[in-house]
């Protein structure tokens, strides 16, 4: 079993945008925070796909800098960090 996991800043975002009804960074913002948080735990990381259109397509009506990204980096990284990066992704 790997013990690298590849996620993205769609995903991380996706949870902020549906559990904090108080963020007001804009995408870009918590794009940044959230890889500069992995690399601060993880020097291995790294960023696989740079914005990549999100699965849910660039024409939803959901989508906007404080709604849901359009594209996002990918990044692969140790799995073990994904229970303290939701706790860090809480802070947002």
């Amino acid at each position: 079993m790997s013990t690298k996991i590849q996620m993205g800043n769609d995903e991380f975002i996706l949870y902020i945008r549906k559990t904090s009804k108080n963020c007001n960074l804009v995408n870009n913002d918590l794009g940044k925070k959230i890889w500069e948080w992995i690399l601060s735990k993880d020097d291995t990381a790294i960023e696989v796909r740079k914005d990549e259109p999100c699965l849910w397509g660039d024409d939803t009506p959901n989508t906007g800098p404080k709604k849901l990204p359009k594209t996002a980096s990918q990044f692969e990284f140790n799995r073990a960090l994904l229970p303290d990066l939701y706790d860090f992704l809480d802070t947002l």
